[in-house]
């Protein structure tokens, strides 16, 4: 708790939210969580008149990566938050971190609406978020989920890696292909309330984007409560650098907007 950070302000440009990063939150945690941190950041002094978007990155990720579309925001309507965490740890322990800290920002800000964007399985993260909302009912304040390349059944890989490498790292177990944790994320339909923008990549062959299966970004179920559904010729990495994906947020976030 000593390392958990809620709400406080910090420059994208940070070292503690560059590449060097996310490999360690992936296979050193604890060392991570020592060194530089985590959880949920303001990239400028909170705005009651803005709403935040809040950014959130995938396994071995981190928050620079988001640099590009972080900068294409309308700042006059939008401020971007991140959530930096350690990715190697076990999803639902991340996820239920993102949301106690979300909860206590908000009881300290009183702010009513939050859009969230998740990447790879940081999408996950935010379906979990999302989940909580639908049993809150009109507690809820999020109202707008974007998920970018989000591998919703699992990866093949997980399971090569649980069954045979020495060093097993917890989130691993959580995507596997057929999980509990897969499983229970998906149990329920999302909420109809939420408008869910669901990105996917097509580019890297083999029906995949180089990392992740289109089967399973491309989930039936989730296919049938998303809003919105679109498909982008880059692969895994470029996602973020898209200029397309780019448009397609600000689209997103102008269509659930009031303009002033």
């Amino acid at each position: 708790l000593a390392y958990f950070r809620r709400g406080v302000a910090a420059e994208l440009t940070d070292a503690r939210f560059g590449p060097e990063t996310g490999p360690l939150g992936l296979w050193e945690p604890v060392r991570f969580i020592t060194t530089y941190g985590m959880g949920l950041f303001f990239l400028e002094a909170f705005d009651p008149a803005r709403i935040p978007v809040l950014f959130v990155h995938g396994t071995a990720g981190y928050p620079q990566e988001f640099d590009r579309l972080i900068a294409g925001l309308d700042r006059r309507r939008f401020q971007p938050w991140v959530y930096q965490y350690p990715s190697g740890l076990r999803l639902r322990l991340m996820g239920d971190a993102l949301l106690s800290a979300l909860d206590e920002v908000r009881t300290r800000h009183r702010f009513d609406v939050l859009y969230i964007v998740g990447y790879s399985t940081g999408g996950l993260l935010a379906r979990a978020v999302i989940n909580e909302q639908a049993r809150r009912g009109a507690g809820a304040y999020v109202r707008l989920f974007v998920s970018i390349s989000t591998p919703w059944d699992g990866h093949a890989a997980a399971a090569v890696g649980v069954q045979r490498s020495p060093v097993v790292v917890p989130s691993w177990v959580d995507i596997v292909e057929g999980s509990p944790y897969l499983s229970s994320l998906l149990a329920e339909p999302p909420p109809t309330s939420i408008p869910h923008h669901l990105y996917f990549s097509y580019r890297g062959g083999k029906g995949t984007d180089g990392t992740v299966s289109l089967r399973s970004q491309l989930n039936p179920r989730v296919q049938r409560g998303a809003t919105r559904v679109l498909g982008f010729d880059e692969d895994h990495e470029s996602m973020l650098g898209s200029a397309a994906v780019q448009e397609a947020l600000n689209q997103a976030l102008g269509a659930v907007t009031p303009r002033r």
